[in-house]
């Protein structure tokens, strides 16, 4: 595995993609015309599951752990590929219209009138770069941790 993920997240990406492709030609009614393409669909969303499954797995944090990685996970990407690929153009000229409505409404209103953009080009220092100055003014009050001692 190289050190910045590059080779699970092709592999990721492939069987994502493969899977979204597969699922859109089998959900025609015509899909049978197209079977060359759904198996070299299969067959590199296969491969690709393998080479996620070779992969040494680090050991997961204390904090949470999913099961059965990446067996869970590429299910979860199977069903939602499937699921995605099975909605109409109609279903995705909507998605897009509301998506590009979100990402008009964050860029012209969001970023310019967030608070921890005015905290910051305003020069607070007592606001950490981090933090909001609600989320701070709100837990200033309170008294330091005290560690106890093992």
């Amino acid at each position: 595995v190289e050190h910045n993920g590059s080779k699970p997240h092709w592999m990721t990406l492939c069987f994502t993609v493969s899977c979204i492709v597969a699922s859109a030609i089998l959900s025609q009614d015509h899909w049978h015309n197209q079977v060359f393409v759904v198996g070299l669909c299969v067959v590199v969303a296969v491969a690709s599951a393998v080479g996620l499954f070779l992969l040494p797995q680090a050991a997961p944090p204390e904090t949470f752990k999913c099961p059965w990685v990446p067996l869970i996970p590429l299910m979860g990407i199977f069903f939602n590929s499937y699921m995605m690929g099975s909605m109409s153009l109609s279903t995705w000229y909507v998605i897009s219209g509301w998506l590009l409505l979100g990402l008009i409404f964050y860029f012209c209103y969001g970023m310019h009138h967030s608070e921890l953009r005015h905290d910051q080009h305003h020069g607070d220092t007592n606001v950490p770069a981090h933090s909001s100055r609600k989320h701070y003014n709100s837990i200033s009050h309170l008294p330091p941790v005290q560690q106890s001692s093992p």
